[in-house]
């Protein structure tokens, strides 16, 4: 089965809500309140996310995060990248039939496919769809 992770949705909540703010500075409090996502977890993702560009950060009175990317420029391949690194329909590494095994092409062939509607789909398309 594959799995969109805590993370990777808690990460598209907190970039849905700051889409919908526009140009205003968002305070994570705000969002873990209003989102009912943990706050620790959103202060281990806003840094993340705004180290690779996505977001703005300000600290201080009326700081907080606000979008740097559009929305339609932030794919869902892009956030799970970010937030988990490499997408994988199985985990062939350390497995003992990985020499021997004769699906690694299938495997592949649904990964390609999966990355590629992974990519297509943008924070834009999620937003429309809510």
């Amino acid at each position: 089965m594959v799995k969109i992770s805590k993370r990777v949705d808690y990460g598209m909540e907190f970039l849905k809500t700051l889409a919908e703010s526009g140009e205003k500075w968002v305070a994570l409090t705000g969002i873990a309140r209003k989102k009912k996502i943990p706050p620790k977890l959103l202060s281990r993702l806003g840094p993340v996310l705004a180290g690779v560009g996505i977001v703005d950060s300000r600290e201080g009175f009326g700081g907080g995060y606000r979008l740097k990317k559009k929305p339609e420029e932030i794919s869902v391949y892009r956030l799970m990248e970010i937030l988990e690194g490499k997408t994988g329909v199985v985990k062939c590494a350390g497995c003992a039939r990985a020499a021997i095994c004769d699906q690694k092409p299938a495997w592949k062939a649904v990964q390609i496919r999966l990355d590629r509607v992974l990519c297509e789909v943008t924070l834009a398309d999620l937003m429309r769809q809510a």
